[in-house]
């Protein structure tokens, strides 16, 4: 088996290809040159446009199995590469253009998982409101309500609006800035929310997010703490069916509960973190692997549920290297080299 890595090669997806014993090129999609032939029976192709080659070289499609996406940023581009790939070159990927698109707008992933019944917080979508007063009142329950960018992630584009003043003085700022919100009304959940990795039908790890103190989002990435927990059957249930509303194989689904343990599904990422894997310890890349090649038509060489542990090792196509590491970059240069790192580094 071979896998496109299409965006983000971390050290833990590697040492899940490494586990696995599938081999792997990954490619920035920024550096691919689409190309559509004339032909109606297909012939389209894919070259790797990176500056330092001589020309551009065509990456052989049929070698590859399946893809491992690991888009952020600049989607418009990358998704175009992706739906390429996937649907005009045949290869198989657990997530496809069209649904990272989706869950990338915070307003589209609120009206899928409405039209496959799924609780979300009462939400209001307008252009310029003229009647932010009524609709805050009468629609969200009364302040504090939260307004959302239709981008964004890590916390990003999120606010709480908790007076008048701060609500008609905001909202008029978006207004004249022509930033598209959605508003929200606030779910109290103590400061807390959940976020878990499903593949495929089911949930592989979660955690439980506590804001830092002084605000309201429990993001890790904004100094939030976590910890390790075991949804109930319903929660679970949720989060899968959340996953296929957005269109998606593998997510990060992230929940909320009022005071009343209601359960609410708040978004859905098409490009989870890598920190809930150091609060479970679940390498989530193991499952996401294996889901794909299984979808591929291949046998796992073992199972991500398995404690023991793969003496396969990847086959990397190894570009340069930076000449000046990080630690974390060091990381990944030694697993792409073959070489063995410490526990930390898992």
């Amino acid at each position: 088996m071979k896998a496109l890595v299409l965006g983000n090669l971390n050290y833990h997806m590697l040492q899940a290809l490494q586990k696995a014993g599938v081999e792997y090129e990954d490619h920035n999609p920024l550096e691919l040159y689409l190309y559509v032939s004339e032909s109606i029976n297909g012939y389209d192709r894919v070259y790797d446009g990176r500056a330092e080659l001589d020309k551009p070289e065509r990456l052989k499609i049929k070698d590859f199995d399946f893809i491992l996406p690991r888009l952020s940023g600049q989607l418009e581009h990358r998704t175009v590469i992706l739906e390429h790939i996937n649907q005009n070159l045949g290869v198989y990927s657990p997530q496809t253009a069209t649904a990272l698109k989706t869950a990338s707008n915070k307003i589209l992933t609120t009206l899928k998982l409405s039209q496959a019944g799924i609780r979300t917080p009462k939400t209001v979508w307008a252009k310029a409101p003229a009647h932010p007063e009524y609709i805050i009142k009468n629609m969200l329950d009364g302040l504090p309500i939260v307004v959302k960018t239709v981008h964004g992630s890590q916390g990003a584009g999120v606010s709480i609006l908790e007076t008048q003043l701060s609500a008609n003085t905001t909202l008029e700022s978006f207004h004249k800035c022509e930033i598209d919100v959605k508003m929200q009304r606030y779910i109290d959940g103590g400061f807390k929310d959940i976020r878990a990795i499903v593949v495929g039908d089911k949930v592989v790890c979660s955690m439980e997010r506590t804001a830092n103190k002084g605000d309201f989002r429990a993001n890790l990435s904004k100094s939030g703490s976590g910890r390790s927990i075991e949804l109930s059957k319903e929660d679970q249930e949720i989060c899968v069916e959340a996953n296929k509303a957005v269109g998606l194989e593998h997510s990060g689904v992230d929940l909320m509960k009022d005071k009343d343990g209601t359960t609410f599904a708040i978004e859905v990422n098409g490009n989870p973190g890598t920190k809930i894997i150091d609060v479970t310890g679940v390498n989530f890349f193991e499952h996401l692997i294996e889901h794909c090649i299984r979808k591929a038509g291949g046998k796992p060489k073992q199972s991500a549920e398995s404690d023991g542990k793969s003496s396969q090792v990847a086959t990397p196509v190894v570009k340069q290297m930076p000449t000046s590491l990080s630690e974390t970059d060091q990381a990944l240069a030694d697993l792409k080299a073959g070489k063995k790192i410490s526990e930390y580094w898992y």
